[in-house]
């Protein structure tokens, strides 16, 4: 998996856009193979309350998915190949707590 996310953050709020790629290629025992590339994009928004060290943090993400999944068996096992592909959407709720060490260092 390779993901990046970017937030832009205001006064007590943050918008967030993401992008996660997951690539797989596999093999076994030469007797067929499989491929896999997934992708998921997301944007959503989150809001901030701070409690002297303590921010915990809520919102939503609106995520999008893109997912092709190839498998190949060569002939002399079957012959066979087979393609499944997803596209989807959702929403997603978020939450947590993050506690503040120094001005822009959080855990």
């Amino acid at each position: 998996y390779l993901g990046i996310t970017y937030k832009q953050g205001f006064k007590n709020s943050a918008l967030r856009i993401g992008e996660t790629i997951n690539l797989n290629l596999g093999f076994n025992n030469d007797s067929y193979s499989t491929n896999n590339i997934s992708s998921r994009t997301k944007i959503g928004y989150e809001f901030h309350q701070e409690y002297t060290r303590f921010v915990i943090f809520y919102g939503f993400d609106l995520i999008g998915l893109y997912e092709n999944n190839h498998t190949y068996i060569p002939a002399n096992y079957n012959g066979t190949a087979n393609n499944k592909l997803r596209v989807g959407f959702g929403l997603s709720p978020i939450i947590g707590v993050k506690f503040k060490i120094l001005k822009s260092f959080f855990i």
